[in-house]
């Protein structure tokens, strides 16, 4: 259990001064402090919501995402947390794991009162761009004052099944001179946390995890060649898809081309490519890719959730979706790519 804090004013020459712990309001003060400054919590997070309704009828306190573009939802109780603030942090869970790209943007929009706040706010804050994919994970934290014996085992139980949750205990005090401070404790040590999260991450969206599902669905030979063929590219997994993403000069990271893990309604391996970026990255235009692509593959107007896009291409681009059938298939569009990516262009 989160231990209570002491604290003591030194001065020079006086005997130390033990500082007053006093009630703090965690629905208004400290819900203002953290969303001011949230590092207090994690210094790898940014506010993109505040008072952020749900389709549950609430709102959530504050809606946060990390560097890795995951979402983190942070809720306030006052004073002694009862069991029941558990579930509603799992529930709050529940509604912003199916959150679209789109639907945070506009959530991030909405806050900071501008199209377009997201990217920079995130660019600014991480010294990194927006992730291609966002909200492939999610992290809950309850902030309170204290917390009791159920809770913290629920919540300790859930940890340990690999469910990230987490609890901070925030303790206020008073000094002499009436200044005000802040002490926060958390339940379980966050990077113990992370790493758990991080362990189950990697068993639930790891490639072998990918392969297996083709495999379920008759297509894990053309997943496994494409995956073991293509090099010069990031390779990011999802839930039912992988990302291969190439790095500009720019340090920005541009996903090219989306495959899918289940069997598509031809009975082939499902893609998606951003023909745009492969004519701006790659130097092969939509003539070129199309003739290395199966020849199902039809156009597409830019398709919502490619990440990092702006206006201009959101109005522009154009994508290519169809879906691989023979080995033959992926052989040859891998080898056209290879020749591409070994070309020099203006972004290697």
């Amino acid at each position: 259990m989160p231990q209570e804090i002491r604290l003591w004013e030194v001065a020079p020459k006086e005997a130390p001064v033990e500082l007053t712990h006093s009630s703090v309001n965690l629905e208004e003060d400290l819900e203002g402090w953290l969303e001011s400054d949230i590092s207090m919590l994690d210094p790898d997070l940014l506010v993109i919501g505040r008072q952020v309704p749900t389709g549950l009828k609430t709102k959530i306190d504050l809606l946060c995402i990390d560097r890795e573009g995951s979402l983190v939802v942070v809720e306030l109780k006052k004073g002694l947390t009862p069991r029941e603030v558990t579930a509603q942090a799992l529930d709050y869970a529940s509604w912003v794991k199916d959150l679209e790209v789109e639907q945070i943007e506009k959530i991030a929009s909405e806050y900071g009162k501008s199209d377009g706040w997201l990217e920079d706010q995130f660019r600014e804050r991480f010294d990194v761009e927006l992730p291609e994919t966002l909200n492939e994970d999610h992290r809950s934290l309850v902030v309170a004052e204290s917390i009791d014996d159920s809770t913290e085992r629920i919540v300790t139980y859930l940890a340990d099944l690999g469910v990230h949750i987490n609890v901070a205990t925030v303790q206020h005090f008073k000094d002499r001179d009436g200044r005000e401070l802040l002490a926060q404790v958390f339940l379980v040590e966050p990077e113990k946390a992370k790493e758990t999260f991080r362990s189950k991450r990697r068993t639930a969206f790891g490639i072998g995890k990918l392969l297996e599902m083709a495999n379920d669905n008759d297509i894990g030979h053309l997943f496994e060649r494409l995956r073991d063929r293509v090099r010069g590219v990031r390779v990011i997994p999802q839930r039912d898809a992988v990302l291969y993403v190439r790095k500009t000069h720019e340090n920005k990271h541009l996903t090219m081309l989306k495959v899918y893990a289940h069997r598509s309604e031809n009975g082939g391996m499902r893609f998606i490519a951003h023909a745009t970026r492969f004519y701006e990255h790659l130097r092969i235009d939509l003539g070129a890719l199309k003739s290395l692509l199966p020849t199902n593959a039809r156009e597409t107007t830019y398709v919502r959730g490619w990440g990092g896009s702006s206006d201009e291409e959101q109005a522009t681009a154009v994508s290519l979706e169809g879906d691989f059938q023979t080995v033959e298939e992926v052989d040859k569009f891998v080898e056209g790519l290879r020749q591409a990516i070994n070309s020099p262009t203006d972004d290697t």
